[in-house]
């Protein structure tokens, strides 16, 4: 027993070394450490017992237990005989650093301080959310997958710290904790620098920052496997909220895929990162140049848009009754789903519906009603607004307006009593957070920031207002201030827009196209701006909830190059067809006389009465049709247009399909991939839209002659992440499963995933692709999850008016409910004839 004990003596000597940061030689070194050991443990050590302890003065005398219980208690464990259980006669040959259980302990220490900021950051309601089912799919699977690394991306406002706080809590921390054998190492990541500061001696923490392989955990346990007892997961929160600059987090990613890349085959190992689209982005560059790392990624997409990368869905229906349940009554979720769609759509965000549930005032639809309540009820509330307004104004003061990081020295606040006040209202109602870091000469720092940025980029936003005339050169000093930091300045870019609306800007508004512009290649490219789609998105949304300025502005965009462009083209709001934007394209036809325009137009009007079921008028959009000449030149963009319609228009109105179409068809897709129209990288417009008007026409044989020429011809890997993509394969299975083709239909649908869909598209795929899965169910016998469906697709169709698609579903659910009820009643009579 006095060997071991020795033995352990000695390797406590050199974790001690280790912590500390270099050997401990001198007099001046213990006095520092055993100061350090009073600062973390509260109890303390005579500079003289420790110079014995290190051997700087020679004694006969073994550290008394009071001396050996605090300097494991100055290591996180709880005493002596904690730490010596730890160990098993002559394990180690080497100091304990690397055995599993103290490595366990000392990143549960780390990943305590990580949860206490995050919850302190997501408040305390947050911290209660029930866990959602994706995640808990997501990381189930990923867990036990041969993957290494996978993330969590969305925008703010996605409840990616809660969601990553109730995992942490469910799969490792929590009393019930699903694997309370792995080692969880989480970060926040807004913190990690200073986390490295405070914890300089472990390498774990220092290998995020610069990894260095011959100082990684691993050798030991590689060469060690008998001492592996779970997992390590690695697990990083607020990619974003690392390094701001480009360059820096371009620089921490390289450093974080060298980690992914070292960790190859090795299962025990696993990294988990939330992030934002644009970060994301990043990454998905880097690794173009690293393409084998991307196999050890599990349920992301790279090479897609920005907004296609998001792989959190919004809230359901269900998770939202969940949660109103305990405020609101089911009738008023109803009334929402109906009258008020907007409203149901902002809280389908959890950040929003967790501020909805604390709302004071009623009539709030939007999430600057929202937002505006929040910092009212919070901010500018009594008592000691005043105070807290300037606590406020200080951190921008500080931050030089975000564009620095936003958080700063708690100390830089007045410490007059009702500052003192003011501040701590602010913590307790989540408006600030704070978290201590290490500071000079053994000091703790409180550093002091907002708890989730959607509110500092609102308050933000309404500063420059408050300091600035609002028009467009407004808007174009935030993005020269905010130049480098891309996220930040297109976020509050789309508060500005959203203010704008609400207060009825209309000379800005009539104005804002212009400063964008579109590039020779078609993608859309920024004049000065570099503004990302989502402020585009932005205006479409805002001209869906205020008539009498859309009716004002839409004239204008139609007479403008920019507004025929973006708002009638790129950006085009399909799920308002009926409601509006179906009208508003008589404006575009009146001002746009190109021959591919006037074929694109006309395309709408006939898409738009097919939808209302107005014969009368989409004979008329036939014929205009039928007067053009066939469009063998033009674009596939618009090529596409007019084979839809024609297909359309002989099966809904002539009642036939004729071979002569179809042999059309496919000779001007060779003639485009022949002439280099579409290149064989690119997404193939012509064929989706053919195969789009062929979905409506069931035309089943012609979708798969469509779609293999398509596979056989294009290399569509890139694309796999687009909505077009994604709902052209649905169109595949539903036609692969009507020619009798049931189990490769069944492989296509499992794989279709539309992760992302286009604001101004959303309603209209849902209901497209509802309809594929409607297919599918019926095919299966499972005739409850097909009402369920229906029910939905009828809910949809009637809030957008799209009468083709309510009528589509009533057709079916009455036939269903036939069936049903004839086979009832054959039962009823076989029963009798038993009797």
């Amino acid at each position: 027993m006095k060997g071991q004990e020795f033995e352990i003596k000695e390797l406590i000597n050199d974790e001690i070394r280790r912590k500390y940061g270099h050997k401990i030689r001198y007099a001046k070194d213990c006095q520092v450490l055993a100061d350090s050991i009073t600062e973390t443990t509260n109890r303390q050590i005579s500079v003289s017992t420790l110079k014995r302890f290190f051997g700087i003065i020679k004694t006969p005398f073994n550290p008394s237990q009071y001396t050996l219980d605090t300097l494991a208690i100055y290591l996180n464990f709880e005493n002596w005989e904690d730490y010596a259980n730890t160990f098993e006669k002559n394990k180690h040959s080497f100091s304990n650093l690397n055995s599993w259980q103290q490595l366990k302990r000392r990143m549960l220490y780390i990943t305590s301080t990580s949860m206490e900021s995050i919850g302190a950051k997501i408040g305390r309601d947050a911290c209660e959310w029930p866990l959602r089912e994706f995640a808990v799919n997501k990381i189930d699977t990923f867990l036990n997958s041969q993957k290494t690394a996978t993330a969590f991306i969305a925008p703010d406002g996605y409840g990616k710290s809660t969601h990553i706080y109730r995992l942490v809590e469910h799969y490792f921390t929590g009393q019930n904790a699903k694997y309370p054998d792995d080692i969880v190492l989480l970060i926040d990541g807004g913190s990690l620098v200073n986390m490295v500061n405070k914890y300089s001696s472990n390498a774990r923490i220092k290998n995020l920052l610069s990894f260095d392989p011959g100082n990684s955990f691993s050798n030991y346990f590689r060469e060690n496997p008998d001492e592996i007892t779970g997992r390590f997961v690695l697990i990083i929160d607020g990619l974003n909220e690392i390094f701001y600059q480009t360059d820096k987090l371009s620089g921490f990613i390289e450093n974080l895929l060298d980690i992914v890349a070292f960790y190859e085959n090795t299962p025990w190992f696993k990294l988990i990162l939330t992030a934002h689209p644009d970060n994301w982005k990043i990454l998905s560059g880097i690794t173009q140049k690293k393409t084998s790392i991307r196999k050890q990624w599990f349920d992301v997409s790279f090479n897609a848009l920005v907004n296609e990368t998001i792989n959190i869905p919004l809230l359901k229906k269900k998770e939202i009754k969940q949660l109103l349940e305990k405020h609101h009554s089911q009738k008023q979720l109803q009334q929402m789903y109906f009258q008020a769609p907007h409203t149901l759509e902002v809280i389908s965000h959890p950040f929003f519906l967790n501020l909805f549930l604390k709302k004071k005032q009623e009539n709030i639809e939007t999430d600057i009603d929202l937002l505006q309540d929040a910092i009212c009820n919070n901010l500018f509330s009594e008592p000691f607004s005043v105070q807290k307004a300037a606590i406020i104004d200080t951190i921008f003061q500080h931050s030089e307006y975000g564009r620095k990081i936003t958080s700063i020295d708690k100390d830089v606040f007045p410490t007059t009593e009702e500052f003192t006040a003011a501040y701590k209202d602010l913590v307790a109602k989540n408006i600030l957070y704070e978290y201590t870091i290490p500071g000079y000469y053994l000091s703790l720092k409180t550093c002091v920031n907002f708890s989730h940025d959607i509110l500092m980029e609102f308050m933000l936003a309404n500063k420059w207002l408050r300091e600035n005339k609002f028009d467009l050169n407004l808007i174009k000093r935030v993005s020269d201030y905010y130049s480098d930091n891309r996220q930040l300045r297109s976020n509050i870019i789309k508060y500005l827009i959203k203010i704008a609306f609400r207060e009825s800007k209309t000379e800005l508004l009539k104005d804002i196209y212009s400063i964008f512009k579109v590039g020779s290649s078609n993608e859309i490219l920024i004049d000065t701006l570099d503004i990302d789609s989502d402020a585009l998105n932005i205006l479409t949304l805002e001209l869906r909830k205020h008539k009498e300025i859309r009716d004002y502005l839409i004239p204008h965009y139609a007479k403008s190059q920019a507004g025929q462009q973006f708002y009638f083209e790129f950006f085009f709001d399909m799920d308002a067809l009926v409601l509006h934007s179906g009208e508003n394209v008589n404006y575009y036809l009146e001002n746009a006389p190109r021959e591919d325009a006037q074929i694109y137009g006309h395309y709408l009007k006939f898409t738009q009465f097919f939808f209302e079921k107005d014969m009368e008028n989409l004979q008329a959009e036939a014929g205009w049709f039928a007067q053009i000449q066939q469009p063998e030149k033009l674009v596939p963009l618009t090529a596409g247009f007019y084979y839809a319609v024609q297909i359309m228009s002989e099966v809904f109105l002539q009642n036939r399909f004729s071979d002569q179409l179809m042999q059309r068809i496919m000779k001007q897709s060779e003639q485009f991939l022949t002439d280099k129209a579409q290149l064989k990288f690119s997404f193939p417009i012509f064929e989706y839209l053919v195969a789009n008007a062929l979905n409506y026409a069931n035309r089943f044989n012609e979708i798969v002659t469509v779609t293999n020429a398509v596979t056989d011809k294009y290399i569509l890997d890139k694309h796999r992440s687009s909505w077009l993509y994604e709902l052209m394969r649905a169109f595949y299975a539903r036609a692969l499963l009507n020619t009798g083709e049931e189990e490769i239909a069944r492989e296509n649908l499992k794989e279709v995933e539309l992760r992302s869909v286009s604001v101004n598209y959303k309603y209209y795929v849902k209901l497209r692709y509802y309809l594929v899965q409607v297919d599918f169910l019926l095919h299966d016998e499972k005739t409850g999850q097909a009402i369920e469906l229906l029910d939905e697709i009828k809910s949809i169709a009637k809030m957008i008016k799209f009468k083709y698609f309510y009528d589509q579903a009533s057709t079916i659910e009455k036939k269903l409910k036939s069936n049903s009820s004839n086979s009832s009643n054959m039962h009823g009579r076989k029963n009798l004839e038993k009797i």
